[in-house]
C-alpha cells in the first residue's frame, strides 16, 4: 500500500480514508502546513533552472503543482517544488502519462 504524502492531492481508491483525504484539496495540498522554506515564482525559476514562469502557472491551474497565495503571489515549498520537479522529469523521460 502506497502511502500519501502531503503533496500528493491523488485520492487513491485502494486505500482506506484519512483525515487527510477528507480535507478540502485546497488545505490538503497546502505546502506552508511544514515547516518548509517558501519561494516565491522568481525563486522558483532560479531554482531549477529549465522551467518558466509559464509552466509553473500552468501546473499551479492543473493542480499538479501546491501553492499558496499570498497577496496575490505565489508560494511554493522548497522540498514540494524540488519532488514535484524530481517527478515530472522522471514521467517525461519515461513517457509517463498523468
Amino acid at each position: 500500500m502506497k502511502n500519501k504524502t502531503p503533496d500528493s492531492g491523488i485520492h487513491n481508491p485502494n486505500t482506506n480514508p484519512t483525515t487527510q483525504d477528507t480535507l478540502p484539496a485546497k488545505m490538503r495540498s497546502d505546502p506552508a502546513a511544514s515547516s518548509d522554506h517558501l519561494v516565491d515564482v522568481r525563486e522558483a525559476k532560479r531554482l531549477l533552472k529549465r522551467v518558466t514562469a509559464k509552466k509553473l502557472y500552468y501546473h499551479c491551474a492543473k493542480g499538479h503543482l501546491p501553492f499558496v497565495r499570498q497577496s496575490g503571489k505565489l508560494y511554493f515549498s522548497e522540498t514540494v517544488l524540488r519532488h514535484w520537479f524530481r517527478r515530472s522529469e522522471y514521467q517525461k523521460d519515461h513517457k509517463i502519462n498523468r
